[in-house]
């Protein structure tokens, strides 16, 4: 029995000593980061598109609401954009660095001349955070819509999309 015994603490301390080491090692977990930002993309080259975004970040979890709008050409009895509300959620880069990179989906509520329909809308943001409390870069957004436009002949009246430059003011890193 002696010897056994003196085996298994032969085995046991060796392999306490490694996984205490390893611990140490990696020491205590990340952080948790939190950012949030307003971005302004207004008005992309060749259609009336804008885009207003409030962003919130933990970690690499993105969550977002925006309104995107645009705009055809309107006569004179109907001038209203068309446009639509909605909330978004995505995975972007883990915040804190200069350059920051993230995408995102969810559904919103669409609105155009004629009534309000169902829209899933897509973003995305490329920016350079060269403060803490401002970046700059460019913001693609699209939004798919439902139903049929009675007031267009067209197919995709509801369904739009674009690439602004943009404007993001707040906890940026």
């Amino acid at each position: 029995m002696a010897i056994g015994s003196r085996f298994r603490r032969c085995l046991f301390l060796p392999g306490l000593a490694a996984g205490s080491l390893a611990a140490q090692q990696a020491g205590p977990p990340a952080p948790t980061r939190f950012t949030m930002w307003a971005t302004a993309a207004p008005l992309a080259p060749g259609r009336a598109l804008a885009a207003l975004a409030l962003t919130a970040q933990v970690n690499q979890v993105v969550l977002s609401t925006r309104l995107a709008t645009w705009d055809d050409p309107c006569d004179a009895s109907d001038c209203w954009p068309n446009g639509d509300v909605g909330v978004l959620a995505g995975y972007g880069m883990r915040a804190g660095g200069k350059w920051h990179i993230y995408a995102a989906a969810g559904l919103a509520q669409g609105f155009d001349d004629n009534s309000n329909f169902l829209a899933f809308p897509l973003q995305a943001e490329v920016s350079w955070r060269p403060f803490s409390f401002l970046g700059i870069g460019l913001m693609g957004y699209a939004s798919v819509g439902t139903g049929e436009d009675q007031g267009s002949s067209q197919p995709d009246a509801r369904s739009f999309g674009g690439v602004s430059l943009a404007l993001q003011l707040g906890k940026v890193r």
